[in-house]
């Protein structure tokens, strides 16, 4: 006859709760440049950036600009 033994829950720290945790992000309402979220499994928290800086977007604007530029003289678009 088989014995069924009882399982122990694992017991971790904080910190090692914290590098094992695939987190679930809860974030708030963008509201300015950054938003707070926090972890529903392990109650983690991040501020996480809305959006990049202006910048970037000009850059990666006029990037796209020229590729657009160039592929209608080669009549590719």
């Amino acid at each position: 006859m088989a014995v069924k033994t009882k399982e122990r829950p694992v017991v971790m720290d904080l910190p090692e709760l914290l590098a094992v945790c695939q987190h679930h992000w809860l974030i708030e309402t963008a509201n300015g440049p950054a938003s707070k979220g926090h972890c529903k499994l392990c109650g983690a928290i991040y501020t996480f950036t809305n959006s990049m800086p202006m910048e970037n977007w000009r850059r990666a604007s006029a990037a796209l600009g020229r590729e657009l530029a160039l592929l209608n003289r080669i009549g590719g678009y």
